[in-house]
């Protein structure tokens, strides 16, 4: 039995545990709210403490923040925000101690949500919506349906509120230093050959330089699964149950890294490496040092997502006022590539497909507060706080009755995400106009380029597995994907000769019980369709 394994099932155990003596899940009515959306009042939450559970961000410090203090102040409450670095595994372990957040904010990289839902550890939301005015307004509003349904477990069943994003606003799609090829006249390549012919200028021109760089997200290597669409890799679906296996473009469960496609970008890494035009930090690369490279001529192509635009350039140009990031237009590479119109792994439809991030509800004795915290949110005055900050503060009102951004305070805070403003675990609406209107004209243009290749139609969904499927998962699947990414990385630093390339699959396959998890994943599915009616 994997460590995983255990320590799910330890903390299901010591969920029923605690919630068997905990007033959370009692059935006597909630005693303090008031369920008239039209008299709505932001509750009083003073003395009241909320735990938040969260992924770590590395551009966001909770403590540090701008809006934490400020919801602090309007509801009296005290956030006590807990950025987890290893988040699954420390979640696992808190709740085997005892320990249920009143808000575990998360995404779709972890999946036990449910599990733990049907555990008692998280409430079902449907029973809560007659204390939750503005979250029942959310909910049953039709605009919103399709996010609903992809957090529904099953019918009248959902264990955690989407935190939803009126509008995708941070694509993958290259981003290149603009103002350094106006300087050396280069015009942005269309094609795998023109790509390799700029990077050999870039490093003439910088022969210290490593021009192209990608980096390393939440401690794996997203921005490269992110590259690997424009090589027919198609990698995952970031809206999809999990970053494991993903359905192909046949409806099949697949691991990217089995296929041709991935072998033929990781001889292509491979080479740039070697001859010095790929940073050798790779995939490896963690945020800060990926910002330092652009911002000390050190690299000028990558392959990223837009909304670290608005910091890449307010950092960069606070040291050189010519200082540029730009995006720029995708085009395929290798042999097995379809299509140049897929950047981004976008959040595609399906049953359970889900967006990236989530707030669930602890079932516990801090309930009836939680549930005004949350249901604050979802208000009105919870949305603005949160999206725009304060009015004569952060924001302003124009002659037209438009918001807008004050200068000084985005150069104070260089970012909404650094503000906290539009952050899960304390948003539970993303407005999209705040965000548009925080970035510069440049930066707004390549937003609007890369949201002209988002692609996504493969249906994705998220599964339930049987106990006998689920013990196949458990068992295997991570250290499947886990095996598979350390010798992906191997192959990409010159570790392991390519030769070896069909062994390690072969040997991967084996050991790690591939068919039998694509037999799970397919037989899950079938049961879904059935159910689902598709």
């Amino acid at each position: 039995m994997t460590k995983r394994l255990l320590s799910l099932i330890l903390a299901l155990v010591c969920c029923l545990t605690l919630l068997a003596g905990c007033g959370g899940g009692s059935d006597e009515p909630l005693s303090n709210f008031n369920p008239d959306l039209e008299n709505y009042v932001a509750p009083d939450l003073t003395g009241k403490t909320i735990d938040i559970y969260a992924w770590e961000n590395s551009d966001f410090d909770p403590q540090g923040s701008w809006l934490l203090p400020k919801i602090e102040e309007t509801l009296g409450v005290d956030l006590n925000y807990v950025a987890l670095d290893s988040f699954s595994q420390q979640i696992a372990t808190m709740m085997s101690e005892g320990k249920v957040p009143d808000i575990t904010h998360s995404n779709v990289y972890n999946n036990s949500y449910d599990a733990f839902g049907d555990d008692g550890a998280y409430i079902n939301i449907y029973n809560y919506l007659d204390y939750m005015p503005n979250v029942k307004a959310f909910i049953e509003d039709p605009e919103n349906a399709a996010d609903v349904t992809k957090y529904t477990v099953r019918e009248g069943v959902m264990y955690c509120l989407p935190v939803h994003t009126e509008d995708e606003i941070d694509p993958y799609i290259f981003l290149y230093r603009k103002d350094l090829f106006e300087k050396h006249e280069l015009q942005w390549p269309t094609n795998q050959d023109e790509f390799m012919a700029v990077l050999r200028k870039l490093k003439e021109a910088y022969p210290s330089s490593y021009p192209f760089v990608m980096r390393a997200i939440n401690g794996n290597m997203q921005s490269i699964m992110g590259f690997s669409h424009l090589w027919g890799a198609t990698h995952l679906n970031q809206g999809a149950y999990n970053t494991i296996f993903t359905v192909n473009d046949d409806g099949q469960y697949y691991m990217a890294q089995v296929s041709d496609a991935y072998k033929e970008m990781a001889m292509f890494l491979n080479g740039l490496m070697n001859e010095g035009l790929m940073h050798p930090s790779g995939a490896m690369m963690d945020a800060a040092t990926w910002y330092e490279s652009f911002a000390s001529n050190t690299s000028f192509i990558t392959f990223d997502k837009t909304d670290r635009l608005p910091v890449m350039n307010r950092t960069g140009q606070s040291l050189n006022p010519e200082f540029q990031v730009a995006a720029a237009e995708p085009f395929n590479f290798g042999s097995y590539a379809k299509t140049a119109d897929q950047v981004t792994t976008s959040f595609g439809e399906g049953h359970g497909a889900g967006t990236v991030f989530w707030n669930a509800i602890g079932n516990n004795e801090n309930l009836e507060n939680t549930l005004a915290y949350v249901d604050w949110m979802y208000s009105e005055p919870g949305l603005l706080l949160t999206n725009w900050g304060i009015e004569g503060e952060s924001f302003e009102i124009d002659e037209n009755g438009e918001k807008k951004f004050l200068k000084s305070f985005l150069d104070e805070e260089i970012s909404l995400t650094i503000a906290g403003l539009r952050q899960p675990g304390l948003c539970g609406v993303r407005m999209t106009e705040p965000w548009m209107k925080s970035l510069s004209e440049e930066d707004a243009a390549s937003l609007e380029l890369a949201l002209k290749y988002v692609g996504g139609d493969t249906p994705q969904y998220r599964l339930r597995y049987d106990d006998e499927e689920q013990l196949v998962y458990d068992t295997y699947a991570l250290s499947c994907f886990n095996y598979a990414q350390t010798q992906w990385s191997k192959f990409l630093l010159n570790q392991r000769d390519f030769s070896e390339w069909d062994k390690v699959l072969e040997e991967m396959k084996a050991k790690y019980h591939y068919d039998d998890l694509m037999d799970v994943h397919e037989s899950a599915l079938a049961r879904l369709k059935e159910e689902i009616g598709e």
